[in-house]
């Protein structure tokens, strides 16, 4: 039986969750995926916040952000999605264990990761900076 946290959506919907998740602090939870979660569980989805995820525990387990290939995470990785972008978990061996961190609004985090080439987020900076050089001529 895989270990799962249980919401009520807004329609008072039943929503079983394939983690635990403990709060860390108003912003940040340390979550886990048990090794007995189904594949099944773990669904294309989209976050309502900015989310800077910190890899603490897992092996094989690879995260697939909308329109790439799953990349695998390792212990230490460091990955940002940005609020409202696709995403899901692909399963691994043991548990994954996450740290996260949670933005309501989009952060300058310039110097705590950097947006993965042909990303909505290195586009719209490739073009602010762009701009900048075409002001100044």
């Amino acid at each position: 039986m895989s270990l799962t946290t249980i919401r009520f959506s807004k329609r008072r919907q039943v929503v079983v969750n394939p983690y635990t998740q403990k709060q860390l602090t108003e912003h940040s939870f340390l979550r886990e995926f048990s090794e007995s979660v189904e594949s099944e569980e773990l669904v294309w989805h989209r976050d309502r916040k900015d989310r800077y995820v910190q890899v603490i525990e897992g092996t094989g387990w690879k995260l697939q952000m909308d329109n790439q290939l799953p990349k695998e995470l390792k212990e230490g990785d460091n990955v940002f999605i940005p609020k409202n972008t696709y995403h899901r978990i692909h399963k691994g061996s043991g548990n994954l264990v996450v740290k996260i961190n949670e933005y309501g609004a989009m952060v300058q985090l310039d110097k705590l990761w950097s947006a993965p080439e042909g990303s909505q987020q290195h586009l719209l900076k490739k073009s602010k900076k762009k701009k900048k050089s075409q002001s100044k001529t």
